[in-house]
């Protein structure tokens, strides 16, 4: 998850960035347990250039590792270990690439 508040209407609303497995396997978990719910918007992440080299490549790893997925497939500790960092950078890396869209 990226984000999560409260709408203007008074909904809660959260932005998160996952495959589309991982999109269907969370909609599927709501349906079931009989939650209401609305999806507003879908969108398949574009690079846009302001993120460097490095923050698109760990980004993409975790992404595809499942560290972005609910429930998570990979920690924190288990991904760093994997790329060969300590968990505060790739913490950090993550962080700064995520929010630097906004």
């Amino acid at each position: 998850m990226i984000s999560g508040g409260i709408d203007r209407d008074g909904y809660i609303e959260y932005r998160f960035v996952s495959s589309f497995e991982s999109f269907r396997r969370i909609l599927r978990e709501l349906h079931r347990a009989d939650l209401s719910f609305r999806v507003n918007r879908v969108v398949r992440y574009k690079p846009k250039g302001i993120l460097t080299e490095t923050q698109e490549r760990i980004l993409l790893i975790a992404l595809r590792a499942g560290f972005f997925d609910f429930p998570r497939r990979v920690t924190l500790e288990e991904l760093a270990r994997g790329i060969g960092v300590f968990p505060f950078t790739l913490s950090e890396v993550i962080r700064r690439g995520l929010y630097m869209r906004y």
